[in-house]
C-alpha cells in the first residue's frame, strides 16, 4: 500500500483517535480503508485523512516525528514488514506491528437515530458538574428521556448540571456515558450518528468516530425530580459581572487555586436589588446589580461550583435562584434554554 496524506488533516486524526490511548497500551495507530484507528480497553476511535484501500499498523511515534518536519504532505509506503513514512527530505522505516493483538471492538448493529450537534452540546454542559475521582462513582453522564426529549445530566454528588433538549428520545433506554468520553465529544464537528446495543455507545459523524463501552448500574436524579427543586428567582444578573465579583473573591480567599477548601466558601444575600457576596468576617464584600430581585435568607455556597456554572452558559443575563440556607442555588438563562445548574448550599456551622 502506498498513499500521499495531507500532513495537517492526518495530525487532526491523529489528535482526535489518541484520546482513546491508555498508558498501558503500546500507542498503536492504525490505517484501515482511508482512516486513522485507534483501539485500547477505553473503546476505538477512527478519523478519516484519505480515500485509500487497505489496512497497516504502526507506531504513533515515528506519524508524529514525520508530522514534527513540518512538510505539507506525508507519503506513506508499506511493505511486508515495515512502512516507510516520508515527509520532505525526512525518511522514517517504522516496523509494522500486527493489528490482530490489538483491543478488538465490534461494530454496534442496531438502527441508529440521527442527531443535530446539540447532542455533543447537552452532553458537555451535562459534564460540567460531573468531576470523576478514584472514590467517585458519578463518572458517567447520564442520557434519560423526559416526555420523549433527550436529557443530558450530570452531577459529583452535592453539585448537579442538566440540559433538556428539544432532540427526539422516544422509547430509549438510558445511557451511563464514561465522561471519558467527553473529549472525543468535544473534538466531534457537524451532526452525528447514535446508537448502543446496551453494552456500547457508537458515535459517528462525517468524518470521525468512536466506539466504547457503557457503565450499567449507575444512579442519577430523574429530571422530573430536578425541576421539583429548582428553586424560585432571587434576582436576574448580568453573568460577567457576577464572574468577575466571583472571580475576585477567589483571588483574594484562595490564590493558590487548590481545590474547594473552605476559604471559598461565600454568602450570598439579596439587598437593596442587588446580589451581595459577603466574606469571613467582611473580608470581602461585592455586589451584582439584580433586575426583579426578591429579598429573602442568605445562602452560603463554594464559590467554584458557582465559576463553573457561569462559565458554562453564554448569554448574557442568568436567573439566579435560591430561598433558604439549607435549599439548593439554582442557575439557568435568563431566557430559559433548558439549561439548569445547581449548587448544594454549604452548611453552617
Amino acid at each position: 500500500m502506498k498513499t500521499t496524506l495531507n500532513s495537517r488533516l492526518l495530525e487532526r486524526g491523529i489528535g482526535f483517535v489518541s484520546r482513546i490511548i491508555t498508558r498501558q497500551s503500546i500507542g498503536a495507530i492504525q490505517l484501515v480503508d482511508g482512516a486513522v484507528v485507534a483501539t485500547s480497553a477505553k473503546g476505538k476511535a477512527w478519523f478519516k485523512v484519505g480515500d485509500f484501500l487497505g489496512s497497516t499498523c504502526i507506531k504513533q511515534a515515528p506519524l508524529e516525528s514525520a508530522l514534527a518536519a513540518g512538510g505539507e504532505e506525508i507519503i506513506l509506503d508499506v511493505g511486508e514488514s515495515s512502512a516507510l513514512i516520508k515527509s520532505g527530505s525526512l525518511k522514517i522505516k517504522a516496523p509494522t506491528l500486527d493489528a490482530a493483538e490489538l483491543v478488538q471492538w465490534g461494530q454496534v448493529n442496531r438502527l441508529p437515530i440521527a442527531l443535530p450537534h446539540l447532542f455533543v452540546d447537552a452532553v458537555g454542559f451535562g459534564s460540567l458538574m460531573s468531576h470523576p475521582d478514584e472514590n467517585s462513582d458519578f463518572d458517567h453522564i447520564h442520557i434519560q428521556s423526559h416526555q420523549d426529549k433527550l436529557v443530558a445530566f450530570g452531577t459529583d454528588r452535592s453539585n448537579f448540571s442538566v440540559q433538556l433538549t428539544e432532540l427526539p428520545w422516544i422509547g430509549r433506554e438510558d445511557l451511563f456515558i464514561p465522561t471519558s468520553a467527553l473529549p472525543l465529544l468535544k473534538a466531534m464537528e457537524g451532526d452525528v450518528v447514535v446508537d448502543s446495543d446496551g453494552d456500547k455507545l457508537q458515535v459517528s459523524s462525517a468524518d470521525c468516530g468512536f466506539t466504547i463501552p457503557l457503565f450499567h448500574d449507575r444512579r442519577s436524579m430523574p429530571y422530573a425530580k430536578v425541576i421539583a427543586i429548582k428553586q424560585p428567582l432571587a434576582g436576574i444578573a448580568n453573568r460577567e459581572e457576577l464572574l468577575g465579583l466571583l472571580r475576585a473573591y477567589m483571588g483574594i480567599h484562595a490564590p493558590s487555586g487548590k481545590g474547594m477548601s473552605l476559604s471559598c466558601d461565600v454568602e450570598l444575600k439579596v439587598n437593596g436589588g442587588a446580589l451581595h457576596l459577603l466574606g469571613e468576617g467582611e473580608s470581602f464584600d461585592g455586589a451584582a446589580t439584580l433586575k426583579d430581585s426578591v429579598e429573602g435568607e442568605s445562602i452560603k455556597a463554594n464559590a467554584i461550583p458557582l465559576i463553573a456554572a457561569l462559565n458554562a452558559f453564554d448569554c448574557e443575563e442568568v436567573a439566579v435562584g435560591f430561598s433558604d440556607a439549607k435549599s439548593p442555588i439554582s442557575i439557568e438563562a435568563a431566557v430559559p434554554d433548558g439549561r439548569l445548574a445547581m449548587m448544594a448550599p454549604m452548611r453552617r456551622q
